[in-house]
């Protein structure tokens, strides 16, 4: 599997949720989850962009700055269907992490990415790594660890 820009992958969850008002924070934070469990699923990385440690959780940056003049309103941005530049494994992926955080809102995404002992939280260490990497080593194995529980 080839990892993909964030920019693709953000397009096609605003595809599949095309029917559902879906803001930045959405599009942020299931960038990152769809991300994290295809490195605990596949153990590849799905976007080619590192993640970092930011007040609000795991932000892959250009994904924030992307879609950062919506602020908290809906994308209102023609959605893309990127179907054909992911592959089969991507988009099953993506698909499955979408529709499994369908009813979440983007507060709600956002607190389940920033709770203790994510690897936000072992980087980000109340503020001191504000802007820090987040290694795709510690989000695999968080993501492994809840494959497997």
């Amino acid at each position: 599997m080839i990892a993909q820009p964030p920019a693709m992958v953000a397009e096609q969850i605003l595809w599949i949720r095309r029917e559902v008002e879906t803001t930045p924070m959405h599009v942020i934070k299931l960038v990152y989850l769809c991300h994290g469990w295809m490195l605990g699923i596949k153990g590849c990385n799905l976007i080619n962009e590192p993640a970092e440690a930011w007040q609000y959780g795991p932000v892959v940056p250009s994904t924030y700055h992307r879609y950062k003049s919506f602020g908290g309103n809906p994308i209102t941005a023609e959605p893309l269907d990127r179907t054909t530049n992911l592959d089969a494994g991507q988009n099953e992926l993506v698909e499955a992490v979408v529709q499994a955080y369908r009813e979440y809102t983007g507060w709600m995404l956002s607190s389940i990415t920033h709770q203790p002992d994510t690897p936000w939280a072992k980087v980000y260490k109340n503020g001191r790594g504000e802007g820090a990497i987040i290694p795709n080593e510690l989000i695999q194995q968080h993501y492994k660890d809840r494959v497997n529980a």
